[in-house]
């Protein structure tokens, strides 16, 4: 009971501390959204839209999967953090470079217009800067330190608020607001390159080639896994901007940003948890299999409750943009489903990582990839944003599924079904709800239903028992010191 209540402990306050820098990071990046979306309109937005996730199709080569295998290796040996620090931020430095340079090729290639092209090549800056901050900001999470992590996360999002609203508010445009996002971007990599050195280790600053060359052999799996990510979750907007307008693809991306504030939650437990699934990764040990259930079941506890609520309350939701951006409501039902599998393959997808079983993830996100390519091509021209929505949904769910069979053949002791259904007995019971209340006021029918929701999760017993003296054993050892 011990051990467990320690890995408990453990996960609970690593959640704790990058939830303060994420929260922030999303609340703060949400309202300059807004501010962005009702000064810019669909149009500006769409614009800036565009040109990011064009910059971002390049951003995984400055990565190719080092930092989650850094993160694994000295997870299990933090002896190794100074070589790993020196190489791998030498290596992404090169690779960074490399990707602005495609970047400027791919602008060319491509014919980007020339209203969009300096938006792309000023965000192509920015995230060659990112991509070598994070050359050593992934210490942070193997280290489990992630207080300094948080503290850049969250420094970032207030100046970017900061200074994007006033350049908005003075009457600029969206080049200035994407040259802000550039500057930042710099100022935040030398800060983590600062933090890295006083606080976690002095990198040496030596390339080791037999060295590197075995990194981008055993990161090969995480290449893949990583290009494929990149470019479904991008591919999108840039087939929208050049299909279907700059208006359609800034009410896409209106409805896509809600879903983008939502995903901080598997990405907090991402942080948390995972240095945690490989420590106790080993021979498929009890531990491991508890920490694997637990991050599973919470996140589909989080993810149906979301889903209903948003289904539910889309119109309401998509009004913080303004009236304009109303056509993009139905968008928003078909894409908060996508974040349902979003959340559960996370999970599933950390599990195969710990275990060392990239292989698998490389063929599923092949063939996700490959569906979502296909029916964006197909739905697009057709039906603008929502062909773009249904697009992404059929691939995310398909990898859910493929990736939760896997796991359900090789971890025996694994309970998926249960997982599943009770959240889902739960999420119906709520529905009935909702229809009871549906000529409520909107915000108590909202509030109402979410509390009905968490009443029925402890009925079903969708959360155990056991969690539940946990969380309150937890909570009265914090109150007693």
């Amino acid at each position: 009971m011990s051990n467990t209540m320690n890995r408990f402990a453990g996960v609970t306050r690593n959640i704790a501390i990058m939830s303060v820098g994420i929260l922030v990071n999303k609340a703060t990046g949400a309202v300059l959204f807004i501010v962005v979306a009702r000064y810019l309109g669909e149009v500006g937005l769409g614009r800036y839209a565009f040109a990011n996730s064009f910059a971002t199709l390049f951003a995984a080569l400055s990565d190719l999967g080092l930092s989650t295998l850094a993160v694994r290796a000295v997870a299990q040996d933090r002896a190794l953090i100074a070589k790993y620090l020196g190489n791998i931020g030498i290596l992404r430095t090169l690779l960074a470079v490399v990707a602005l340079g495609l970047t400027g090729i791919a602008i060319i290639a491509t014919g980007v217009p020339d209203d969009k092209a300096p938006l792309v090549w000023l965000l192509a800056v920015a995230t060659c800067f990112i991509g070598i901050g994070n050359g050593v900001r992934w210490s942070f999470q193997a280290l489990q330190k992630l207080q300094y992590e948080s503290i850049l996360t969250a420094g970032y999002s207030i100046l970017m608020l900061a200074g994007g609203t006033l350049i908005l508010f003075m009457g600029y445009g969206v080049f200035e607001f994407t040259a802000i996002h550039m500057v930042l971007s710099i100022l935040t990599c030398g800060l983590a390159f600062v933090l890295t050195v006083t606080r976690i280790a002095r990198p040496v600053l030596a390339l080791d080639m037999a060295f590197c060359r075995s990194l981008i052999r055993q990161a090969a799996p995480f290449i893949a896994i990583l290009c494929f990510s990149t470019i479904c979750f991008n591919i999108d907007t840039v087939i929208l901007g050049f299909l279907a307008g700059d208006a359609e693809t800034g009410r896409y991306n209106a409805a896509y940003r809600i879903i983008f504030m939502v995903r901080i939650i598997p990405g907090i437990f991402k942080f948390a948890s995972f240095p945690v699934m490989v420590e106790t990764a080993g021979a498929l040990t009890d531990d491991f299999i508890r920490v694997v259930s637990r991050s599973l079941r919470y996140m589909i506890i989080i993810a149906i409750g979301i889903g209903v609520l948003v289904t539910f309350y889309a119109e309401l939701l998509i009004l913080i943009y303004g009236a304009a951006f109303s056509e993009a409501a139905p968008i928003l039902r078909v894409l908060i489903w996508m974040s349902f599998f979003y959340f559960t393959t996370n999970v599933a997808n950390n599990v195969l990582f710990s275990l060392h079983q990239e292989g698998v993830l490389v063929k599923i996100g092949l063939v996700s990839l490959l569906i979502n390519l296909i029916l964006n091509v197909i739905l697009i021209p057709e039906w603008g944003g929502m062909g773009a929505a249904w697009a992404i949904l059929a691939s995310e769910g398909v990898a859910c599924v493929l990736v939760l069979f896997h796991l359900s053949r090789n971890l025996g002791t694994l309970a998926l079904r249960p997982l599943i259904v009770r959240p889902g007995v739960a999420a119906f019971i709520t529905t009935l709800s909702v229809f009871a209340l549906r000529d409520v006021n909107p915000f108590v029918s909202m509030g109402s239903a979410a509390l009905v929701y968490t009443i029925m999760l402890v009925v079903v017993r969708a959360i155990p028992d056991n969690d539940l003296k946990l969380v309150w054993a937890y909570v009265k050892g914090g109150l007693r010191t």
